[in-house]
């Protein structure tokens, strides 16, 4: 099950990068990438920087991808948080939500955000806090 998810993370990244078409040109795209030494953290890391980039449907899925992944995601969401654009800082904020106790590592960087002086990062990390902390 994790390897069919990891995988399906890897079609999606190459979906949403290259604009590849067919199922075969995203078949080689993906055949590139986890040829790549540091695949895991990088597809993680290319998720992750994808949610900035999209919103609606899309980007629930994206937050949904990397939620499934667990307490893996987590470093990859927190180096979102400490350099990512706001849209980015949100939809890592949200998935460090959905993913739970197991963000518990994330609890510093989220807390940081809850001091936020934008209200939208202030209460997705309010947000965020509850559900790591489990209230």
């Amino acid at each position: 099950m994790k390897k069919a998810l990891f995988l399906f993370a890897v079609l999606s990244v190459v979906s949403a990068q290259s604009g590849c078409k067919t199922i075969q040109s995203m078949d080689e795209k993906a055949s590139s990438m986890v040829s790549d030494p540091n695949t895991k953290q990088s597809i993680m890391s290319k998720l992750v920087g994808l949610l900035g980039k999209q919103s609606g449907d899309q980007k629930e899925s994206t937050i949904s991808k990397i939620a499934a992944f667990g307490s893996r995601a987590v470093p990859s969401l927190v180096n979102a948080l400490k350099g990512g654009d706001k849209p980015t800082k949100q939809g890592a904020l949200e998935t460090l939500g959905r993913i739970g106790p197991a963000a518990k590592p994330a609890e510093p960087e989220v807390q940081k955000a809850a001091q936020s002086t934008d209200p939208d990062i202030k209460s997705a990390a309010t947000s965020a806090l509850s559900k790591i902390l489990g209230k």
